[in-house]
């Protein structure tokens, strides 16, 4: 009997969700603890955490599973519903082998997630794998930039807010959900046939508990501060991108011009990372300076609210929504916050928004002191902070939200990513049987990618989709001596356009064939290779076949192609050309050798789609032409 339906109490549909979740120190986990009773009240959820982690703190009612359950009890899950919660750390790496495999919603709460893929991948030396996850999303340029990794080691720190390295996960969801328009545009950016939801990061109940039941001056006790300090904050773990540096800079240069003042950094520090305390002795800042390490959520809220102003300076960003921030302002703090990414969407009246630049320092400061000088201006953006979040990031319409998009997307179809089909090719001795059928006069005739079987066999159990832009001859040869069936084989003008392609749904085919009866020039080859590559799946075949229009075999020629094929998601698996590619292993008499002497050979190119990304064409640069000026 099943353990699933031993277990079910209630006719409420189930729902599968994958996050980790409290005693875990993870704001995500905090977020999705928040949702559970919510969406409680109209599913049976089953929680799916890592193996090594502890029971998680939720209802009793709630039922739970580690991931070692799961994959025993999978198949019971079959028809139900998943919800992934993914973020860039590690604690999300245990749920991305179910994700590519078991297709569902996806909420990504980072847009970058380049540092979870390295620490699944270089964390245990796996350099080949992360370089090939590289090329899969980034194409051509992520070849190039995988190869200096793998050669020399180098990378730069900005390609883990620049790449971020959700193509295949967005592929593989039947729908995105994200917290913001940046985060909506970005996803599109990477996958855009992929429907994105935008549900705002919402404020606990406990924030507003906090807010209801603490005043500033009661908070300010409990940490020990006096009323007339000017107490600075910043909230969560502490890392190089949310500027401490910056800050600890600043008030070493301006302590004088401040008034009486304490900065608390109320977080767990990452020393590995960015030492914190070896920057405030640098700075001289020993005296007014502290770090709490990790706080409990009642904690967070004592500093939140006792807080003149909360600095919150996250450059660069991976897209991310702020808990901290959505909690820091729904208590009505006062918040400095740099003006980029999701941080723009936030009214002007909620937070300070501070554009960046190479003089931000110098904005930073000016900001800080004009913010000190007045506490009125800081509890009017407060004021204005509590009321916005309170009213825009409910906790109900979060969870209302979340239960249209499970309900509108969970049997959405997802495109195959890859090819399901296995690729087999002539032994030796089947081509030389497929061969024996002609005669030598007709060998003279067949194109060179068929007379060496360049392309693979098919049959009745593994048909394989293809599309051939050329002529019937082909569709015959395929049919008659591979094993292909006519039905699978679709028939377009060897010229490609956007009227004949466009109509055609994404990763349609397993195989194409190209054979263009003129030499494509500059921007036909990107043009078509391009087109090609939006209906072929992940790790097909495409064949381009020349013909005697085609300018004679050459290095150049071999190269040019296989340029267009690098920057249009393609890998060269092999080009024939001449006699000299070849190894027959016919028994081929001296006069039959005459004859295929004299056989026009048309050069082929077999490739393998690799990636979706596509190089961008640059525009041309003209050079300007000299000027006749005539004296005045």
């Amino acid at each position: 009997m099943s353990f699933i339906k031993n277990k079910k109490e209630n006719n409420k549909p189930q729902l599968v969700i994958f996050s980790p979740m409290p005693p875990v120190e993870n704001g995500i986990a905090d977020y999705c603890a928040e949702l559970l009773p919510g969406l409680s009240n109209e599913y049976e959820v089953i929680l799916v955490i890592d193996n090594h982690v502890p029971p998680p703190v939720i209802s009793s009612e709630i039922k739970y599973l580690h991931l070692a359950q799961y994959l025993y009890l999978e198949n019971e899950f079959i028809d139900v519903p998943h919800l992934y919660h993914i973020g860039n750390n590690p604690d999300h790496e245990y749920l991305i082998p179910v994700l590519l495999k078991r297709p569902g919603i996806l909420v990504l709460h980072d847009i970058s997630l380049h540092y979870l893929v390295d620490q699944m991948t270089l964390r245990w030396g796996d350099v080949e794998t992360y370089c090939k996850l590289l090329e899969y999303e980034y194409g051509n340029l992520g070849r190039i930039l995988a190869e200096q990794f793998r050669l020399y080691r180098l990378r730069e720190r900005t390609m883990f807010y620049e790449l971020p390295m959700i193509r295949l996960i967005a592929s593989r969801s039947r729908a995105i959900i994200v917290h913001s328009w940046y985060g909506k545009t970005k996803v599109l950016a990477q996958e855009p046939e992929v429907p994105v939801e935008i549900i705002r990061h919402h404020l606990a109940h406990s924030a507003i508990f906090a807010d209801k039941n603490l005043d500033k001056k009661a908070a300010r006790n409990f940490i020990g501060v006096d009323q007339d300090e000017l107490l600075l904050v910043s909230l969560g773990f502490i890392t190089k991108a949310k500027q401490i540096d910056t800050v600890l800079e600043v008030l070493a240069r301006c302590r004088n011009r401040l008034p009486k003042f304490r900065y608390i950094l109320a977080g767990q520090d990452q020393p590995e990372q960015y030492d914190i305390r070896a920057a405030i002795n640098a700075y001289g800042l020993e005296d007014v300076v502290e770090v709490t390490g990790y706080l409990e959520e009642d904690d967070f809220y004592v500093y939140s609210i006792a807080a003149d102003i909360v600095i919150n300076l996250r450059y660069p960003t991976g897209g991310e929504t702020s808990g901290t921030l959505i909690r820091a302002l729904g208590v009505g703090a006062c918040v400095m916050v740099v003006k980029i990414g999701p941080f723009t969407e936030f009214p002007e009246e909620v937070c300070v928004q501070l554009p960046w630049s190479e003089s931000f320092d110098i904005t930073f400061m000016n900001a800080l002191l004009s913010l000190a000088a007045q506490p009125r201006r800081r509890l009017k953006i407060g004021a204005a902070a509590k009321k916005h979040v309170q009213t825009h990031h409910a906790l109900s319409a979060s969870c209302a939200a979340y239960c249209r998009i499970i309900k509108d997307y969970s049997n959405r179809p997802v495109l195959p990513w890859q090819s399901s089909q296995t690729f087999e090719y002539a032994t030796l001795s089947t081509r030389e049987k497929i061969l024996d059928r002609f005669t030598l006069l007709d060998k003279k005739n067949l194109p060179l990618w068929f007379r060496e079987m360049q392309l693979p066999l098919a049959t009745p159990r593994n048909q394989l989709q293809t599309i051939l832009f050329g002529e019937a001859r082909s569709k015959q040869l395929l049919c008659n001596y591979l094993g292909y069936d006519s039905a699978s084989i679709r028939i377009e003008p060897p010229v490609l356009s956007s009227l004949s392609v466009g109509s055609i749904p994404r990763r349609s085919f397993a195989l194409a064939i190209l054979e263009p009866k003129n030499f494509p020039i500059e921007d036909e080859w990107h043009v078509w290779l391009t087109e090609i590559n939006r209906i072929m799946q992940l790790n097909g075949v495409l064949l381009i076949s020349a013909s005697a229009s085609w300018p004679e075999p050459s290095s150049a020629l071999r190269k040019q192609v296989m340029q267009k094929l690098q920057q249009t998601g393609f890998r060269l698996l092999r080009y024939l050309s001449s006699p000299q590619d070849i190894s027959f292993t016919l028994d081929i008499q001296k006069n039959d050798m005459v004859v295929l002497d004299e056989t026009p050979y048309y050069p082929c190119w077999l490739a393998t789609k690799i990636s979706e990304f596509i190089d961008p064409i640059m525009p041309k640069l003209i050079a300007p032409q000299p000027q006749n000026y005539v004296a005045i």
